[in-house]
């Protein structure tokens, strides 16, 4: 098990104060241990979601047919990295839904669960047998989260989306794509948004089943999601008519990335409070600066961001990043330098707060990646399984049902399973 604080902790502060992670096979049950979620779907929406619950104790089976998560095979066979990222602490069993024999075993599995989370086109789940209204019958107290691009009705809600269409759709992608630099920056901000945002929905479906003893049927999609993301754009256009831009948000936010004297990147922000305009020119021994008209006040150095840039870019040439961070860190200017991912790894605060986790499966190796984020006093989130191969589950969640080993050989020899 490993102990850490969280950062506004003193370190002085006694070890029973300090929130915790649990890592390995041994830790004490989650904030959702005892509720069952089936996962249907793959990729980036669903699989976020649900390993989200996983975190925090849910048993999360994941039910793929004989092809697997389309993630699986990205590369380095069915275990890609992508797969890995949002697939640990989950069971798999391969299931072929599009026969009868698939669909009765789900079933079996509908009755003993809490939540269902899909994220196929629209009409999917229905042609499969599986849809909100069929599960729903089998267990009226299933919470059913549908997931999906552009919702389940409406004009265009059976068009075809990814993440690049979501970020479109929404309007985030107006603000990462300069229209003279067609190049997409970023990540996948849609799909993990609309995951994030999915998991949420699922929580408080679960606690109004909780609450009411019944049932209900959630749904959530990347258009919607990602909008919800940028939210603020639209309220400041409802609100001034103006429309964001590339840039908008580093003008307005007063954020300003640098390249210092070594090559190396870092960016200060002096927005929010008048004193980090005062401290940042103090620290760069131009105080003068707070009296040049063209700075004088906050909305002046909005409209004159790009002057002011300009200062601060050739300033910033005079010396390496870290003599950078030190003087705006004495000076309380908040800076950072702006780390690759390797540079992230090696940070102390990130090695302090035991940022990473390693996940060890018996025949494909291990993984390693970011925890959880959120840290619990108690009933913390659990490391348990690695992210599981294809169908490594599926004869014990068969056996688990009843099914006896002739029983199972029959289905993998029909391709059932």
């Amino acid at each position: 098990m490993a102990v850490r604080c969280f950062l506004a902790l003193p370190a002085r502060v006694a070890k029973d104060e300090c929130m915790t992670q649990e890592t390995g096979s041994n830790g004490g049950p989650g904030t959702l241990s005892g509720y069952t979620v089936l996962e249907l779907g793959g990729f980036i929406t669903g699989p976020l979601c649900t390993m989200l619950m996983a975190d925090l104790g849910a048993e999360v089976i994941k039910v793929e047919d004989r092809r697997g998560d389309p993630f699986r095979p990205h590369e380095q066979g069915l275990y890609s990295p992508s797969f890995r990222a949002f697939n640990r602490n989950k069971k798999s069993m391969t299931l072929d839904l599009r026969s009868q024999e698939g669909r009765k075993i789900f079933l079996q599995l509908v009755e003993r669960a809490d939540g269902v989370v899909e994220n196929f086109r629209p009409g999917t789940v229905d042609r499969l047998g599986v849809g909100y209204e069929t599960l729903h019958e089998v267990n009226p107290r299933l919470v059913y989260l549908s997931i999906n691009g552009f919702g389940n009705s409406g004009p265009q809600h059976l068009r075809p989306s990814v993440d690049a269409i979501g970020q479109a759709a929404s309007g985030l992608m107006s603000l990462l794509v300069d229209g003279d630099d067609l190049k997409l920056r970023g990540t996948s901000f849609s799909d993990i948004t609309t995951g994030i945002f999915s998991a949420y929905g699922l929580l408080a479906g679960l606690m109004a089943r909780d609450r009411y003893g019944k049932g209900m049927k959630v749904e959530n999609s990347m258009l919607a999601s990602t909008m919800a993301f940028v939210g603020h754009t639209f309220t400041n256009y409802f609100s001034t008519g103006r429309i964001f831009e590339p840039g908008t948000r580093a003008q307005i936010a007063q954020i300003f990335p640098l390249k210092a004297g070594d090559g190396k990147l870092l960016t200060i922000q002096i927005a929010g409070r008048e004193k980090f305009w005062e401290f940042v020119t103090d620290a760069i021994g131009r105080p003068e600066l707070r009296d040049d008209p063209r700075f004088k006040t906050r909305p002046d150095r909005v409209k004159n961001y790009d002057g002011l840039h300009g200062i601060f870019k050739d300033l910033f040439l005079e010396q390496p990043r870290d003599a950078w961070v030190d003087l705006m860190l004495r000076h309380d200017v908040p800076v950072s330098p702006i780390y690759s991912v390797n540079e992230v790894e090696d940070d102390p605060q990130v090695q302090f707060q035991d940022a990473f986790i390693s996940l060890e499966h018996p025949i494909e190796g291990i993984t390693k990646a970011v925890r959880n984020p959120i840290l619990f006093s108690e009933a913390p989130a659990t490391y348990r399984m690695p992210p599981p191969a294809l169908g490594d589950h599926t004869e014990a969640i068969l056996a688990d049902l009843g099914y006896n080993a002739d029983r199972v050989a029959a289905l993998r020899e029909a391709q059932v399973i």
